[in-house]
């Protein structure tokens, strides 16, 4: 069974819309975890600076709030 015109621009556009919207999504999932770790590293360096072992630091609560919060 062959499409018409219409039906398949009518296609090919709600594609291109899934394709943006999933390319936007991953652009900001990257952003998310990019930060994130960026921060994490400040946040561990910080802890570790004061005389805490990276265990100590790592498993700390502000560590991952940042993450948590901007997650929710």
């Amino acid at each position: 069974m062959e499409l018409n015109e219409f039906e398949q621009s009518d296609k090919l556009i709600r594609a291109q819309k899934k394709v943006k919207e999933l390319k936007g999504f991953y652009i900001h999932l990257l952003v998310y975890v990019l930060v994130n770790l960026f921060l994490m590293t400040i946040t561990i360096t910080a802890i570790m600076s004061a005389g805490e072992s990276f265990t100590v630091a790592l498993f700390n609560i502000g560590t991952f709030s940042t993450p948590f919060f901007w997650g929710i």
